[in-house]
Formats: C-alpha cells, sequence, structure tokens
C-alpha cells in the first residue's frame, strides 16, 4: 500500500491539532498532524534520501511468484522392482523370508497414497532396535495442511517352529491399527508427544501379541504404515473471510499486520516486517518494537535499514538457527479462505514463531494460531469446536471416555410408566400390553449419477439408492390396510408425508386407548386436589407419553431404510418442529412440553429412534442373528406372499409410467447375479393380468404393499409370546437383552438381590472386568476335503489333513450354575484374609 490511499483533509481552525483519516487501501485509521492551512503527510524518508544523492532508485517489489514457492517435503519411495530391490532382498539371511519380501514387496517397501481425504504413509523398517519414529511422522506432518487424526499399524513377519515357515502379517487400518480411537494432530508438539511414547513402547513385544497362538513367534517388523483422516472443516490454521489487504486479517485480533507505524502515525516504508514478527514474538507485546526490530536486523546481516531488501524463504532456515526458534508460515488460500500452512519448520528449538504471508512478500505475526483458526480442541477428546465454547466444553468434559458411576445399594430395572402410575395409585393395570403398532418397508431405485469415483481394491461404487416408495400398515382400526406412497421425485417430500401419515395413526391410537382402556385413569387425574396439581401435571405427561408414542417396526430397517433416508428423515423427525395437534387437543399442548428426542445406534446401525409421537424399531434386534424375512413369517405360521420387482430396470421415476410389463430379463439381479425363473415370471405376468394393472406404478404398489400387512400378522404373534412372560416386547426394550434382563428381575426370587459397588471399591469392578476373557469362534471354512480344498483360497497349499474337536456347550453350563448375590464380602492379603462385608445392609435397601 501507499501514501496515495490517504485522503487529504482540510483544517479550517487557526490552531494546530489532529486528524483521524482513513487509509483507502487497508481501511485502517490513521492518526495525521496537520497544519491550521492543509494537511502535512510526512514524505517518503527513502524518496527524500535519493532525491538529495540522485543516485539511487526505488527497489522494485518482488512477486510472490519470485520468491516463495510452496513446502511439501519429498518421502524418497522404495522401487517397484530392478537391482535396487534385489538388492535389497539379498541382504535377507533366510530364504523364506527373502520369498515373502518377494511377494509383498508392494505393500512393506516405503511409499504413500494421498487421497482427497483419506492418506496412508508406509516406512520400511531398516533396524529392528531404532526405527525412525521422528523422521517418519515429521515427514507425514509437513505434508499436511489441514488437521487430521492419525492411526498406526505394523507389517511383520511371523515363523512357525513346528512346521519350519514364514507367514507375511499385513497392517491393517480396521483389524490391526495400534491406537483403538485415532490421534487429533492440531499442531507439531502433538507429534512430538506421539514420537515419545512410540519410543517408549516396544513393538516386537507387541506385534507377539498379534501372533495367532504359541506356534507361531514374531521374526521381524518389516514395515509401519501411518493413516491419516483429514478434518476438513478444521484446516491446521483456519477459517476466515475475503478481500483485499483482507478484513479477516486487518479485524483479527490476533494478527499483527505491522503495516502502520502507530507511534509516528504512518505507514511503514521498509522491509522489517519479519523482524518485527521477531520481535513481537519475543517481548510478547506488539508496541515498541522498533527498536528491537532494527537490532536484529543488525544481529543477522551488516546491510543498512534502506538498503535491506527484505527476507527470502530460503533463508529461514538460517533465521531459525541464529534466532533459536522454529519459524511456520502460512497463508490463506481457497473460497471461503482457509489458513494453510506454506512452509513448515523441522521443529528443532521447541519455540514456534507463526507468520501470515500477505500477497506473497509481507509478513505478519499471528500471536494465536488456534484463534484465528476459529477452531479449538478438545486436548481430552480431540474434538474440534469452530467458537470459543472449548472453556464450557472442558467443564463438562470426563476424562475418561465412559465415565463410570458406582452407586452402591441395590441393583433393580426402571419402572415401567404403568408401574409408576400403579405405585401412585393411579387405576392402571401393570400388565397392559400396548395393542397397536404399526410396520413400513421402503423400496428404491438405483441410478448411476453422483456416485463417488474412488474406488479401492476391495470397494467400488456401481449406484446410488434413491428412496422410491414406502409402504406403512398398522393395526389401528381405520389404518389397517397397507398404505403404499410413491415418491414425485424429492425425497424429503417423500418422507414428510410418510411423517404425517404415521402421526395421523399415532392421534388416532391415542384418542381411542384414552377414551377406553384408560378412561378411568384420565377421570382419576382429572379428580386429584389442586394442591396436587404439580404432581398431576407429572402423572398425566407420563400416561401420555406412554400412550401417544406408536412403536413403528421394519424388518432390517436399522441397516438399510434408515440410512437410506438418514438425511431426510432427520429433517422431519429430529430438527424441524414437532407438528402441533389441533390447537384444542389434549395430546398436542401436552406433547410440546415432554417431546423429547433420541438416537441409540450400535456402529452403523440405528436400534431405535424416539420422536414424541413415533418410536421406530428393527425386529431384527428381536430375533436370532441371520434370520431372514421368510424364516421369521415362518416361525410365526404367516404364509409369505411371494412378490418380485425388476429393481435395476427402473432407473427414474418415470420408468413406472410404462404401460406393459417389462421382459424377464429387466428382472436380473446383479447383486445375486440371478435372472428371474420363467415359473416366476409367469406368476407376475398373471397378477399384472388379473389385478387389471396398467403401469409400473401399480406393479410396484402391489409389490411394496404385500409384506408390510404379514409382518403385522407376525408382529402380533410375537408381542402375544412376550406377553405371557409379563413383558411388552414393543414398550419394555429395544432389543432381546434388555428384554431378558427385565425378566430376570420379574422373575427372581425376592430374597435375591444384587448389589452395586461403591466408589470405595471400584477396584473390585477393575479386577472382575480384567478377568473376562473369551471372544468369537470363528469358522473359517465350512467344507474341507484332503488333497482338493486349500487353505487361505485357490493360492495356498492343498489340505494334507483334518482334525475335529467336539467341545461341550460350556457357555450354556456355566450360565446354568448358580450365579452370586447378596452383598460381598472381600478378604484382603493386607488385612489378614479378614471378610469386610461391602454393603450390609444391601437387603435392607431392596426391602
Amino acid at each position: 500500500m501507499t501514501k496515495r490511499g490517504l485522503l487529504s483533509v482540510l483544517c479550517m481552525s487557526g490552531n494546530p491539532s489532529q486528524k483521524v483519516t482513513l487509509c483507502e487501501t487497508s481501511g485502517q485509521k490513521l492518526l495525521i498532524r496537520h497544519r491550521c492551512d492543509a494537511v502535512s503527510v510526512r514524505k517518503d524518508a527513502r524518496k527524500r534520501k535519493n532525491a538529495r544523492q540522485g543516485e539511487r532508485v526505488p527497489k522494485r517489489r518482488r512477486h510472490s511468484n519470485d520468491i516463495f514457492q510452496p513446502y511439501r517435503p519429498d518421502i524418497v519411495e522404495d522401487d517397484l522392482e530392478g537391482e535396487a530391490v534385489d538388492n535389497i532382498i539379498l541382504l535377507l539371511e533366510e530364504n523364506g523370508v527373502r520369498e515373502i519380501y518377494r511377494n509383498h514387496w508392494t505393500s512393506l517397501r516405503t511409499h504413500y497414497r494421498e487421497g482427497p481425504n483419506h492418506l496412508h504413509y508406509t516406512f520400511r523398517w531398516y533396524s529392528q532396535t531404532d526405527p525412525s519414529w521422528e523422521q517418519w511422522l515429521r515427514s507425514v506432518f509437513s505434508r499436511q495442511e489441514k488437521r487430521f487424526k492419525l492411526n498406526l499399524s505394523h507389517s511383520f513377519v511371523l515363523y512357525n517352529r513346528e512346521a519350519d515357515e514364514f507367514r507375511f502379517f499385513h497392517a491393517s487400518k480396521n483389524n490391526a491399527r495400534v491406537w483403538d480411537k485415532p490421534k487429533t494432530i492440531c499442531r507439531f508438539r502433538d507429534i512430538n508427544m506421539i514420537v515419545d511414547d512410540l519410543k517408549a513402547v516396544d513393538t516386537l513385544e507387541y506385534a507377539r501379541q498379534q501372533k495367532p497362538n504359541t506356534k507361531w513367534t514374531v521374526h521381524s517388523v518389516t514395515s509401519t504404515t501411518f493413516y491419516v483422516d483429514k478434518l476438513p472443516d478444521f484446516p491446521i490454521g483456519g477459517c476466515c473471510f475475503e478481500d483485499l489487504m483482507p478484513p479477516y486479517v486487518l479485524q483479527n485480533k490476533t494478527i499483527v499486520p505491522f503495516i502502520i507505524d502507530t507511534n509516528h502515525h504512518q505507514l511503514y516504508d521498509d522491509r522489517l516486517c519479519f523482524f518485527r514478527c521477531m520481535a513481537a514474538h519475543q517481548t510478547g507485546t506488539r508496541r515498541c518494537v522498533e527498536a528491537r526490530a532494527r537490532a536484529l536486523l543488525r544481529q543477522w546481516t551488516d546491510t543498512s535499514v534502506d538498503e535491506f531488501d527484505g527476507i527470502n524463504l530460503w533463508e529461514l532456515d538460517g533465521l531459525e538457527d541464529v534466532f533459536k526458534v522454529d519459524i511456520d508460515v502460512f497463508e490463506f488460500k481457497y473460497d471461503p479462505p482457509c489458513l494453510v500452512p506454506h512452509r513448515r519448520s523441522s521443529y528443532k528449538h521447541g519455540d514456534v514463531l507463526h507468520l501470515l504471508l500477505v500477497h506473497g512478500c509481507h509478513f505478519s505475526y499471528i500471536s494465536d494460531i488456534d484463534a484465528v483458526a476459529h477452531a479449538f480442541v478438545c486436548e481430552r477428546y480431540g474434538k474440534q469446536y469452530k467458537e470459543r465454547k472449548l472453556i464450557w466444553h472442558e467443564k463438562r468434559c470426563a476424562v475418561d471416555e465412559i465415565k463410570l458411576y458406582y452407586p452402591r445399594g441395590v441393583y433393580h430395572p426402571n419402572p415401567t410408566p404403568l408401574e409408576v402410575l400403579a405405585d401412585e395409585g393411579v387405576p392402571v393395570e401393570t400388565d397392559f400390553l400396548y395393542p397397536f403398532r404399526a410396520t413400513y418397508d421402503f423400496e428404491c431405485y438405483f441410478t448411476k449419477s453422483d456416485i463417488p469415483t474412488t474406488s479401492t481394491a476391495k470397494t467400488s461404487y456401481t449406484a446410488r439408492h434413491v428412496p422410491l416408495s414406502v409402504s406403512v400398515c398398522s393395526n389401528v382400526p381405520g389404518f389397517e390396510n397397507p398404505k403404499c406412497l410413491i415418491s414425485y421425485g424429492d425425497p424429503q417430500s417423500l418422507v414428510d408425508r410418510m411423517g404425517d401419515y404415521l402421526e395421523e395413526i399415532s392421534t388416532s391410537a391415542f384418542q381411542i386407548l384414552r377414551d377406553t382402556c384408560f378412561k378411568d385413569a384420565f377421570e382419576y387425574l382429572e379428580t386429584l386436589r389442586e394442591e396436587d396439581d404439580k404432581g398431576r401435571v407429572n402423572l398425566k405427561t407420563t400416561l401420555l407419553k406412554y400412550l401417544s408414542q406408536l412403536p413403528v417396526v421394519g424388518f432390517n430397517s436399522g441397516k438399510y431404510d434408515l440410512n437410506v433416508i438418514k438425511p431426510y428423515f432427520a429433517q422431519r423427525f429430529l430438527i424441524s418442529e414437532v407438528d402441533d395437534c389441533e390447537s384444542d387437543s389434549e395430546c398436542g399442548n401436552s406433547l410440546r412440553q415432554w417431546g423429547k428426542r433420541f438416537v441409540i445406534k450400535k456402529n452403523n446401525e440405528f436400534m431405535a429412534i424416539s420422536t414424541p409421537f413415533l418410536k421406530f424399531l428393527d425386529i431384527t434386534n428381536f430375533i436370532a442373528p441371520g434370520f431372514s424375512y421368510a424364516k421369521y413369517l415362518a416361525a410365526y405360521e404367516v404364509e409369505e406372499q411371494k412378490g418380485f420387482f425388476p429393481y435395476e430396470y427402473i432407473t427414474s421415476i418415470e420408468k413406472l409410467d410404462e404401460t406393459s410389463l417389462p421382459p424377464r430379463d429387466a428382472f436380473y439381479s446383479s447383486l445375486r447375479n440371478s435372472e428371474l425363473p420363467v415359473q416366476n415370471y409367469d406368476y407376475i405376468y398373471k397378477v399384472w393380468k388379473e389385478s387389471g394393472m396398467t403401469s409400473l406404478r401399480d406393479l410396484l404398489i402391489w409389490y411394496n404393499n404385500k409384506d408390510t400387512r404379514t409382518f403385522i400378522e407376525a408382529l402380533a404373534k410375537q408381542c402375544e409370546f412376550y406377553k405371557t412372560l409379563g413383558l411388552d416386547m414393543l414398550k419394555d426394550a429395544v432389543s432381546v437383552p434388555g428384554l431378558t434382563l427385565r425378566y430376570l428381575f420379574k422373575t427372581m426370587p425376592r430374597a435375591h438381590f444384587f448389589s452395586l459397588i461403591r466408589e470405595k471399591d471400584k477396584d473390585l469392578h477393575e479386577e472382575l472386568r480384567k478377568q473376562i476373557v473369551g471372544g468369537p469362534s470363528i469358522i473359517f471354512h465350512r467344507y474341507h476335503e484332503k488333497g482338493i480344498t486349500k487353505l487361505r483360497g485357490e493360492s495356498g497349499k492343498a489340505v494334507q489333513s483334518l482334525v475335529g474337536y467336539d467341545a461341550n456347550s460350556l457357555y450354556l453350563w456355566a450360565i446354568s450354575q448358580e450365579m452370586p448375590t447378596e452383598y460381598p464380602v472381600r478378604r484382603r492379603k493386607e488385612n489378614d484374609f479378614q471378610p469386610e462385608v461391602i454393603d450390609r445392609y444391601g437387603r435392607l435397601s431392596r426391602e
């Protein structure tokens, strides 16, 4: 910027005064001293000196492309093949290890792959005793522009002593990662902490723990792979706004631009911006840095201030050594602008100076890199915050991932809403089975537009599933026939219509129950005295909440249906306001007071979603794993209705307007790699004719509705079975384990109880958890034949012998034994094994 950007201001008074003037270029306010006749702006010192001597010319302002180039350190990759690879393999001693290196060289060699969001860097081990953790992690960190999460895994060679063979153990991000939770990396000190942790761990010992059994031993670690997942919303630096000498720079209190001499109220005309930043960093203040900056210049060079031409990027390495400071350079990129690294230090000194490069030729000082970023991180969890909510969060943030609470006393499940009401004297039956429920099923069409273009060896994207229709059926009077809603092209509209219809069913079910089964309960609540108004309102709310929430059940809906409609479902049921009932409705007014929503997830599966009017469940959580829909219907003696639909033929909603049945090859399934049998196609053709279908839209309605009606029948029989156990399946829990726990305490004799561990004895809980061992019994192959089938795929060795083991049902035997109850008694060695009763009043507490 130049002084030509200053606005002249005339002063009409007769006395010297001061005037605040605005710089047109930067927007900064300048204090100009002037005489009464006109503003006097101090001339450029260097121009005035050049005019007197007549021999100097103003230096050219350097362009950013002349000096500053992006800095991304190279990672020297191993060759894929050639003489260099052969030489590395020949240095190995055992022939078996050499063979493993030849077969898996592409995996264990030093190389990297950088995708848009996921990156991995593999470094080959040259020594088993001194891995280069610091060098590797610095290389990874220096190549990142955004904050990221880091995990790692090792590849190693195993040796079987009995069979005298070697085996390669691949690194894996999913199954063999070193950390259960990835580490969040925000700054270089995070890398230093990880280096210290890795140096303190015996990697060979860690690898030994991963071996399949005691027959195998670890021969050597071959390589380590670092997995980087970018945090796209939180670049290393941050996000701001945009302009020339940008407002987001000038208005940020943690960036000191150093463009105006505040002591003399004029623009700087020299090239000392770097040394002013260094002086501010050393002194901790942005004011009165001129003398310090000039002293630092003299420490660096003998060149005078007038002749000094600024700092080149390649000179920063030397400046780090002279001033014993690490220097990171950032600049703004992208739209909206993001602060990204332009130059990374090697971090040798432990004191980091953060600089902002503006226009490629000016350094500004960053006093707080996190504040510039508007991104703050929780040190415990690594969670990012765009605003200063971190202080509020840390006060409530648990130290551990899971906060353990030791309440002492005796455990008993939370009472059901009806049990709460009965305890307060409200006339309700505690064994009442909620009689109403609804089912739903989504159908989708496949489109190849807007699918991810990236693919891996194990994953490829073939089509995108778009909601096409949904069928809803219930056993509520007036809504017993299935209703199919077809998309008009907007999935959000389809989900909204489904929500409106389900809430209409829920409201009707509420009205029926209020006027019949629970009429006496409502009349009793109205008769309570006015002084008990608060208690009456609470009891009434409990009853309303129970009656107004209709269970809505799908088959495998937690894994498929809800994931397909997830963004639209959240907008309709979890984000937007609950639709009001009728203005004078008792239901609507009360529900708005207690209407809470929650989601229960397990990995990528939705186990339950609760809204004030609906409770979405997945019936697969109440049946055995792997149970198909056909087997589920057969278990409850409900006849399955056959149906077929050309999923892959429907590529758009317009296809539904076709007026003829597609040919048999249109029913081909690439997922199952199978065609529709002729007899099944004849059945579909017969249904088309007998039902008088006129378009594929009619076939879709018939196909979508056929499952929801039979689903309601099977669901009613399943609920009746649990009623014989004193359980309301869809109201008491969200899965079988929850029902089991409630049934256990319903049937347990009152003389038995389970004491809870108190805070003082929490070490007992930790010891018990440590002693729990076991895992899944995995059968890798269902069929083997000597000399014919092979181990580990087609490339493995042929089976030479078969060994069978017959194991008793140890789990079933164990759970059939008497379990410990009542209050525990501890005996410690340090107390000469004297009995210590933890909770002698447990029985009284239960009573």
